[in-house]
């Protein structure tokens, strides 16, 4: 059972105590007026004896009054001796109720200020954690963000790299193939000397050939 539910008990007591104690002075009050009646008809009825006693010559009916009078009073005694007693345990009930009711109020009481320590502890709680949330929010876009930045740094800064090496291949490219052209026209200078170079080497041993035919012809 948590603190509502015993405050919602214990009101539902406390309520139950006070209508107790309204109706047990409402019991009170009517023994109360009772008393006062029965009371009242003792009086009258002690007035009417005195009377009847007063007079000169006592009558068989006065005395017969008088004795109806005297028993007529030892009842009205004997019920107010009994409302007496109900007036006193109802007067024993009432503060029972009273005491109950203020002990009941007394620790409804207690509960509220439980309640409302808990309930400040609970906003608090709540205070805490939505501040925490907040914190962790920010922190966590700020880490996005400085996170996206770094990426993005190190995106240019790649491409830039990847762009000085394309840059960097492509002259060289341009170099190879210069160098490859160039090697090529002195491979064809080469070739063509070199044909040349047979060439006149073919015409020299003909034109040996045919001068050593004519000095051998001569001979």
């Amino acid at each position: 059972m948590d603190l509502n539910e015993m405050k919602a008990t214990l009101r539902e007591r406390v309520q139950a105590s006070e209508t107790a104690l309204v109706e047990a002075r409402q019991q009170s009050i009517t023994l109360e007026n009772n008393e006062q009646t029965q009371l009242q008809r003792i009086s009258a009825l002690e007035t009417e004896a005195a009377n009847l006693r007063r007079q000169p010559e006592e009558s068989p009916q006065a005395r017969f009054r008088v004795h109806e009078l005297e028993s007529q009073k030892k009842d009205l005694q004997e019920r107010n001796n009994d409302l007496q007693k109900q007036a006193a345990g109802i007067s024993e009930q009432l503060q029972q109720k009273i005491e109950d009711a203020a002990e009941a109020e007394n620790r409804l009481n207690n509960l509220d200020s439980q309640l409302k320590d808990a309930n400040a502890v609970k906003s608090a709680f709540e205070d805490q954690k939505l501040a925490f949330e907040s914190q962790s929010n920010a922190k966590l876009e700020q880490t996005k963000k400085e996170l996206w930045i770094a990426a993005n740094r190190e995106k240019v800064k790649l491409e830039s790299i990847y762009q000085n090496q394309l840059h960097q291949l492509k002259q060289q490219k341009i170099e190879v193939d210069a160098k490859l052209e160039q090697e090529a026209r002195q491979l064809i200078r080469l070739r063509d000397e070199k044909e040349a170079a047979e060439a006149k080497a073919c015409l020299t041993s003909s034109l040996l050939i045919n001068l050593q035919a004519e000095q051998e012809s001569k001979v």
